[in-house]
């Protein structure tokens, strides 16, 4: 009996002893799939999957928030659709802007200055902010979701 207990002290006790030997880090990673990436993508601007091409997305969690980041092709009905759905602000895009929100040395295929835009979208839905900027002459976008915890 009392190796029974000893074990249940053992087995409820590991996953404390085990956080303070192998912490978890401040953020985790995880890269999407293309083809999932470009599903959840057509699901945000009620498209079809078709609509979209070349889509790359990451999700960073942090302690205090869920950051996915999308890269895409779309057309440009698809994207003032979406727009307009969300009732997205236009702003511009100042370099801190562009340095604060934007910008991820991280990633390699994460390009928002190439883009060459000097406006930017910005507003919420529910508990998600969004963040877009979109080249309607190269049908290229990277639109970032924040959803705090």
């Amino acid at each position: 009996m009392g190796l029974v207990i000893l074990l249940g002290l053992l087995l409820a006790l590991t996953p404390i002893i085990g956080s303070l030997f192998f912490p978890q880090p401040d953020v985790a990673t995880q890269m999407a799939k293309d083809d999932v990436a470009r599903s959840a993508l057509a699901s945000w601007f009620q498209a079809p999957v078709n609509a979209l091409v070349d889509v790359k997305a990451v999700r960073k969690t942090t302690s205090e928030a869920k950051i996915s980041r999308y890269s895409f092709s779309t057309t440009a009905d698809v994207m003032r659709s979406f727009i307009q759905q969300k009732q997205l602000k236009q702003k511009d895009l100042t370099a801190q802007v562009m340095q604060n929100i934007f910008i991820d040395k991280t990633l390699p295929w994460w390009q928002p200055e190439a883009l060459q835009r000097k406006t930017w979208f910005h507003g919420f839905d529910h508990d998600s902010e969004i963040s877009l900027i979109y080249n309607a002459q190269t049908q290229r976008g990277v639109m970032i979701i924040k959803q705090k915890k």
